[in-house]
């Protein structure tokens, strides 16, 4: 527990630096990026299974989803990216411990002729969103689905 009130304040003090764009790199495809944290690991890979607290505000600042304010980290697969510049492309830059600020494109992230969702009435189109992670844990799918039947059977002797 201590450990996840430490992560969500550092992810909190993260989310108070990363308040400029202009000191954030740009990727190749165009994803911009700030590592606050890199601890030089192995970097995630698709079909791993990912652990994270994330904070996702738009550009005006405003908090628009957070697991410290939810209380449970973020967990699932990460799948191959959609578009240039895409969230995922930007996990795949990270590894366990590891801390980032992401600023993915609105118009990207939710077109629907890539199997996205139609774009949320309080998103507005042709801005960004930032998304600010820090990983937790990875484990490859096999791994995950046994640690949650070892949990589901634990769950059952109780």
């Amino acid at each position: 527990m201590k450990k996840l009130i430490l992560n969500l304040g550092i992810l909190s003090i993260i989310s108070l630096l990363s308040c400029t764009k202009k000191d954030y790199e740009t990727s190749k495809t165009g994803l911009r990026y700030k590592i606050y944290n890199d601890n030089k690991g192995p970097n995630l890979i698709v079909g791993d299974m990912v652990t994270l607290n994330m904070i996702i505000k738009n550009d005006s600042g405003i908090v628009l989803k957070s697991s410290q304010k939810d209380g449970i980290p973020d967990q699932f697969p990460i799948f191959e990216s959609k578009f240039k510049g895409s969230f995922e492309e930007g996990l795949l830059m990270l590894s366990v411990g590891d801390s980032a600020s992401f600023w993915i494109s609105t118009d990207s992230l939710f077109n629907p002729k890539d199997g996205y969702s139609q774009m949320p009435p309080n998103i507005k189109p042709k801005t960004f969103l930032e998304f600010n992670v820090k990983i937790i844990k990875s484990s490859s799918s096999e791994a995950f689905k046994a640690e949650q039947m070892k949990k589901m059977e634990e769950t059952k002797k109780k």
